[in-house]
């Protein structure tokens, strides 16, 4: 390299790189997740298929029953996007307390435990 322009270059492709590289890894994820969900919703369906032939034969019509198990997933569905938010939001207040522990032990060697210096604009 040979100027501050060259350096900025350089940089700034390795953040596009990585930036292609954590998008590509955040779309494996959703597609792993999006069969992991199809996979627990076929298996909530198989376990429920007894109930779905009782009510068929019953004479329940074919929307009564598709309604009955789709309000049945969307409700366990906000029960899982609410439990992720509970989750992500204390995981969230939790790690910044942390780091602003970790951040605030001033310089070794000062027993004040506040650091000797003052960062100035």
């Amino acid at each position: 390299m040979r100027g501050l322009a060259e350096a900025a270059g350089g940089i700034r492709f390795w953040l596009d790189r990585l930036t292609q590289f954590i998008g590509l890894i955040g779309l494996a994820s959703l597609l792993v997740g999006g069969v992991g969900v199809g996979n627990a919703i076929s298996s909530f369906l198989a376990g429920r298929l007894r109930t779905i032939a009782i009510m068929k034969c019953l004479g329940a019509p074919e929307r009564l029953v598709l309604s009955t198990y789709l309000i049945q997933l969307s409700a366990l569905a906000v029960l899982g996007v609410l439990i992720g938010l509970v989750i992500g939001l204390i995981t969230i207040l939790w790690g910044s307390a942390q780091l602003a522990l970790g951040l605030s032990c001033g310089l070794p060697g000062n027993p004040s435990g506040q650091s000797s210096y003052e960062l100035r604009p």
